[in-house]
C-alpha cells in the first residue's frame, strides 16, 4: 500500500513539475519560414498576438498565421534569401520585445503618424483611417456615440487618436498620464474603455456588451466581411499610413527589407492585396 501510494505522489509530482514547466516556460510560439539553400539572414517579425486583420493573424481553420503583411514578408525575405520567424507579441509590449531584441521589427498593420521619431521606419505601404464600427443604426455619426460604451485596444493608433493633442500634433498630458481629446470624453464614463485586442472586443459588439469600437478601417472591413448588421460610420476618427517599424537606428536591416518590398514584381504584390483584399489602400512605389 506504501508503495502505491509513492508511485502516487511521484506521478503527481511530475505532472505539477511538466504543468509548472509549460507555465513557466516562455509562451511565446514561433513560426520560422526557411528559404532554399543557405539562409543570408535572418528577420523577427513582430505582430498582435491577438491578430489583427487583414494584415496578421491567426486562421483559426488552418492553425496557421496569415495576413497581408505577413504574405509580404515571405515573398520579401524569399526573395534575398532571408529566413523569416513570425513572433505574435502581446501588442502593449511590442516596445520592449523590440528594444531586447526578441524582434527585428513590428509589422502589423503598424501606424508611422504619431510614431515618427520612435522608430526608424520603412517607407509607408498602405493608406488607412481611425474609424468607428458599430452593430445597426442606432448610431449615425460620431455626435451619436455621446454617453455610448466606446472601446478601442490599449497601445493602439485608435486610442492615440482619441487623446487630446497640441497645435503641432502632440499628444498632451498632465503628470505624464495622455489626456482624452473632446470625442473621448463625450462617451460612457468620459473615456474609452480599452482592450488587449479586437477579436474580443467584436465579440462584445456582437453581443451588445460595447455600442462600438474605434478601428482601423481595413481590420474593420475584415471583420464584417460576409456579415450583416455592422456599419462603419462615414466620419473617419482621422487617417494614417503604415510602415515596418524597426528599432531606432537599424537602418542597415529596414534598407535591406524594404528594398527586397519594393523589389518583388508587380504581380506578386498584386496576388497579395488581391487575396486580403486591400488592393484599395495598399500604396507600394518603386
Amino acid at each position: 500500500m506504501k508503495k502505491f501510494a509513492k508511485i502516487v505522489s511521484l506521478m503527481m509530482a511530475l505532472v505539477l513539475v511538466s504543468v509548472c514547466f509549460i507555465a513557466c516556460g516562455s509562451t511565446k510560439t514561433q513560426t520560422v519560414f526557411k528559404p532554399e539553400g543557405t539562409s543570408k539572414g535572418t528577420l523577427k517579425l513582430g505582430f498582435d498576438a491577438d491578430g489583427f486583420e487583414p494584415y496578421g493573424y491567426l486562421d483559426e481553420t488552418t492553425n496557421q498565421y496569415v495576413g497581408f503583411d505577413i504574405d509580404l514578408a515571405k515573398a520579401a525575405c524569399a526573395s534575398i534569401g532571408y529566413t523569416l520567424e513570425l513572433i505574435p507579441v502581446s501588442w502593449e509590449a511590442k516596445d520592449m520585445e523590440l528594444a531586447s531584441g526578441n524582434i527585428d521589427c513590428i509589422w502589423n498593420g503598424f501606424t508611422i503618424d504619431g510614431r515618427e521619431d520612435d522608430y526608424t521606419w520603412s517607407a509607408p505601404y498602405a493608406d488607412s483611417s481611425i474609424v468607428v464600427l458599430v452593430k445597426g443604426d442606432a448610431i449615425k455619426t460620431l455626435a451619436d456615440l455621446a454617453g455610448k460604451n466606446v472601446k478601442v485596444q490599449a497601445g493602439s493608433s485608435g486610442e492615440t487618436a482619441l487623446f487630446a493633442t497640441d497645435d503641432d500634433g502632440n499628444v498632451i498630458k498632465e503628470n505624464d498620464i495622455p489626456v482624452w481629446g473632446d470625442l473621448a470624453k463625450t462617451f460612457k464614463n468620459g473615456a474609452p474603455a480599452t482592450c488587449a485586442g479586437y477579436t474580443e472586443a467584436f465579440v462584445e459588439l456582437e453581443t451588445g456588451a460595447v455600442d462600438a469600437l474605434v478601428i482601423d478601417a481595413g481590420t474593420a472591413k475584415a471583420m464584417i466581411s460576409g456579415k450583416t448588421g455592422y456599419v462603419v460610420l462615414d466620419e473617419a476618427i482621422c487617417s494614417e499610413q503604415y510602415g515596418i517599424g524597426f528599432k531606432k537606428g537599424n537602418e542597415a536591416l529596414m534598407n535591406t527589407i524594404w528594398n527586397a518590398v519594393i523589389g518583388l514584381d508587380k504581380a506578386t504584390i498584386k496576388s497579395i492585396c488581391d487575396k486580403y483584399d486591400v488592393a484599395d489602400s495598399v500604396i507600394i512605389d518603386d
